[in-house]
């Protein structure tokens, strides 16, 4: 089984003093129909200040990830690998040794702050012992009338004042790591910017590390610092924001940023990936991404890649073809063309057989392919738009 390893020298030196170290970290649910394989080998390392962006569609394990950190996942679950805040080992606590960690030294921000908030008792008990306490966290998360709101209920706020106390309540006893996990779900994009600003003065008034989880590139672009991109339960991609979002080297981190609306695009079509993640109880032979991918061919599923450092020291990608997409500058709409998709997930082992016997460069024939077949598209797209504009 391939998993992500620290292998950079930038990132053994930041395993010395890190606030939050993560290694090899996995996690398997038995069910009647197998064991699921939630969490398959991360790692990562955060030191005071960091901002880790974790990101990847629903089900490839984000948030199984900081659960296991936080030691919240059910009895049943089996955690391996290594989980070391200030140097001690999180993994094997028992409740009572965990609750001293959590909210004292670990805080995380709940996706539905609906859930997470107790509704019978008012938001200034929950947040804090003192009320002057509380009004002053409430002032600082962005709540008008923090000294009148502080004596209300959970469901007297909006969704978006309800995440605030939520991150209010994260930040009361200044704890040096903090985990959001999904916080911008379920609201308006203006609340989502709000909310995100509301997590950096959090941030900058704590100085804690800070792992943002979300499904949306577009959430973490100028929040974090480095990204992880997660696919079927291990890290596929991982770098710097730059890195990632203008050099990426893995084909399904490029299929998220094209599937991402631009403001800057107004012509460009959305990309969407075709298909569904694999299962997690039985997955495809060899690179799990690779019944999706437009650039698969028979040798992606002899085995499942590793993670390999790529251009840079602390960026690395888990694909056999890294160099090719940065090599032919390949953007996303001349990968997940609708034929390309189409044909790659009705006859993925066909073009791996074709591509193996093509003694020329696969992917350039590829691309020459998919932009060829897409041409008739392109002019029927056009067509259609000029009789809805009539």
């Amino acid at each position: 089984m391939a998993i992500l390893t620290d292998t950079t020298e930038e990132e053994r030196r930041s395993r010395t003093d890190a606030v939050l170290d993560v290694q090899d970290l996995q996690v398997r649910f038995p069910t009647d129909d197998g064991v699921v394989n939630a969490v398959r080998g991360i790692s990562f390392s955060l030191r005071p200040g960091d901002v880790l962006g974790i990101v990847g569609e629903s089900g490839s394990g984000k948030s199984v990830t900081s659960m296991a950190v936080m030691g919240l996942l059910p009895r049943s679950a089996k955690i391996t690998g290594s989980v070391k805040f200030r140097g001690r080992e999180l993994l094997g606590l028992n409740d009572a040794q965990m609750s001293r960690v959590r909210g004292k030294s670990i805080a995380m921000v709940f996706q539905d702050p609906m859930t997470s908030l107790d509704p019978v008792y008012k938001v200034g008990v929950q947040i804090a012992e003192t009320v002057a306490r509380a009004v002053d966290l409430l002032k600082l998360v962005g709540i008008p009338n923090a000294a009148d709101r502080v004596a209300n209920y959970p469901h007297e706020f909006s969704g978006g004042m309800r995440q605030r106390v939520v991150i209010a309540i994260a930040i009361a006893n200044q704890p040096e790591v903090i985990i959001a996990d999904e916080p911008t779900t379920a609201l308006d994009v203006t609340v989502q910017a709000q909310v995100l600003e509301v997590l950096k003065t959090a941030q900058d008034e704590t100085g804690a590390a800070t792992i943002l989880i979300t499904h949306d590139l577009g959430v973490v672009a100028g929040m974090v610092d480095r990204l992880l991109v997660m696919y079927a339960g291990r890290a596929v991609e991982k770098g710097t924001v730059d890195d990632v979002f203008y050099r990426p080297r893995m084909p399904y981190t490029i299929g998220l940023l094209g599937s991402m609306p631009r403001v800057d695009a107004r012509e460009q079509r959305l990309t969407p990936i075709k298909g569904a993640p694999p299962s997690l109880i039985n997955p495809p032979p060899g690179c799990p991404f690779g019944p999706r991918c437009p650039l698969h061919y028979a040798r992606c599923d002899e085995a499942e890649p590793d993670l390999v450092p790529v251009d840079v020291d602390n960026h690395s990608a888990a694909c056999i073809r890294v160099d090719e997409p940065v090599a032919t500058d390949v953007a996303p709409e001349d990968i997940f063309t609708d034929d390309s998709s189409d044909a790659t997930l009705a006859a993925a082992s066909a073009l791996g057989a074709r591509a193996e016997a093509d003694a020329g460069d696969p992917l350039a024939d590829a691309l020459a392919g998919s932009a060829h077949s897409a041409e008739p598209n392109r002019e029927q797209d056009a067509r259609r738009d000029e009789e809805e504009r009539a």
